[in-house]
């Protein structure tokens, strides 16, 4: 077993933080806001299984015991922020993982300086805002544009020949 956790001594045992050794791997949720923002009630418990949840909150009550222990973040709307201090104060985070598409809210070089990796979802809604798109170009169209096609298949077709 790591040295780091040396003070526990089974699979079931806890810490004075509560964290339980089998779990090895930490994961703060942003959670700083009621529960609709944050992870989805749906996914906590599939979380659970591999993580231990801790917020921002209770991160910052118990920093000193938590700080060596947390491997990952979870950033969900952009929370929790990741700045200098953050860093500093978690020594063995590894990655930091967000939930949305874009990273302009992270400091990509400040936080690849302390080797840290950073995921996101890049094609995550890339069909949906496709979508999104070409209905908001349908319809702008003007009104007579869209009974076009109508029209010109009831012309073409009018003088298209009999099947044999």
């Amino acid at each position: 077993m790591d040295p780091r956790w040396s003070s526990w001594t089974g699979p079931n045992s806890t810490d004075e933080a509560g964290v339980s050794a089998h779990q090895t791997k930490v994961s703060i949720r942003g959670s700083l806001l009621p529960c609709v923002r944050g992870v989805l009630e749906g996914h906590v418990e599939l979380l659970k299984k591999h993580f231990h949840l801790i917020t921002m909150k209770e991160f910052l009550k118990k920093k000193e015991r938590l700080s060596e222990k947390i491997k990952s973040v979870l950033i969900y709307e952009c929370r929790p922020v990741i700045d200098r201090e953050l860093l500093q104060s978690l020594p063995h985070l590894k990655v930091i993982a967000n939930s949305g598409v874009g990273v302009d809210h992270l400091d990509l070089k400040l936080i690849s300086s302390f080797g840290v990796k950073v995921t996101n979802t890049p094609h995550a809604v890339s069909d949906s805002t496709a979508d999104i798109g070409m209905a908001l170009m349908l319809a702008s169209l003007p009104a007579p544009w869209l009974l076009l096609p109508t029209a010109l298949y009831k012309r073409l077709s009018s003088r298209a020949p009999e099947p044999l």
